[in-house]
Formats: C-alpha cells, structure tokens, sequence
C-alpha cells in the first residue's frame, strides 16, 4: 500500500511538472546531454535496525525530446564498502557490502532556467556482499523507481540535486530480508 501511494504521488508530481510553467525566453532545440553525479546512497534492512550508507558516483545519458521531457540510461554505484557487524561475526571475516544501480527514467521539468524535475523509470538494484576467501554474494531486482529535485541552466550547463527512491533488492543471503533504498545527489551536466 505504502508502495503504491508513494508511486501514485510521483506520478502525480511527474504529470504537474510536464503541464506547468510558461515558455522560456530561450529557443529550445532537441538533443543529448550526459550527467555526471556525487551522491548519497543510504539502505535500510526492513525487517531489523541494519542501515548502510555509502558515497556513490555514477551517471547518466539522455535525449530531450522538448523543453520538458527526457529519457535517460542512469547508473550509480558504490565507491566505499560498508562493514556488516552481523555477517562478519557470523563468519568470523570482514564482510563488506555494496549497492549499485542502473536503468532507464522517463524525467520532466518546469520551464526556464531555474526548474523543477521529477523522474520515473525502471531500474535494477543490485546489493553486493564480499569478503576475502568467499565468492561475492549479490542480490538484483528490478522495480520502479522515482524522484525529484531541481536545477539550474546555465547556458549549455547544468547543475542539479535530487532525491531519488531505488526499487526494494533482497538480501543475497538472508531469504525474506530486502532492503529499501535512497539516493540524494548533486549533479553536473552538459547539453550536446
């Protein structure tokens, strides 16, 4: 239900975002454009208190079809491992986990150089256990997911934060386990 109201939500933010603003002054002119993000990735363990937080780089590119609508291949993953207490008492190693991402987003915007954004997209998150001596352990699924932010449009430039909400991926290791994951990233971009 929580899933469903988040997503409906969304869409309804998606949809104002694709029917506001005014025209820009600026001529508008279709083409690709890439991203480059820093960020912010936290996971939750839904059934117990485990949380992870990593720093994340990763990317996008895109074609805008007009002024306000864009479709993009997005990808993000983890630069730092994070050490599980639990796993690695259990084992009696060092275990580490990573999470990272990649899909597709359909992503709309207010009018002008100052805008809002929003995105929806189909993306497979992927959670990654290591440990020296063991054969990595990683859990994928694919979902919906969504965001919004803003940003700024400087000339052929752009600068942009987001909150982005990735799809729920099940522990590799513990069945009946899944994590909810968040995103918060700052992004650099150029228009082609």
């Amino acid at each position: 239900m929580k899933t469903a109201k988040t997503g409906f939500i969304a869409s309804l933010t998606f949809a104002a975002i694709v029917f506001s603003g005014a025209p820009s002054a600026n001529e508008f002119k279709p083409g690709w454009y890439a991203n480059l993000h820093l960020g912010k990735t936290d996971t939750s363990l839904n059934q117990a208190s485990q949380d992870f937080s990593y720093l994340s780089i990763g990317g996008s590119f895109g074609y805008r079809f007009s002024e306000i609508i864009a479709a993009e291949f997005f990808m993000s993953f983890a630069t730092n491992g994070e050490r599980d207490e639990i796993v690695s008492s259990l084992i009696g190693e060092e275990v580490e986990t990573e999470f990272d991402a990649v899909g597709f987003y359909l992503t709309a915007q207010s009018r002008g150089d100052y805008y809002i954004k929003g995105r929806a997209g189909l993306v497979e998150s992927r959670f990654i256990y290591s440990a020296n001596g063991y054969e990595d352990a990683s859990g994928k699924d694919v979902g919906f997911s969504y965001g919004i932010g803003g940003g700024a449009k400087f000339d052929s430039v752009r600068l942009e934060l987001e909150y982005v909400v990735m799809p729920e991926v099940s522990d590799p290791l513990f069945a009946d386990t899944s994590y909810d994951t968040k995103m918060m990233m700052i992004s650099l971009g150029t228009d082609f």
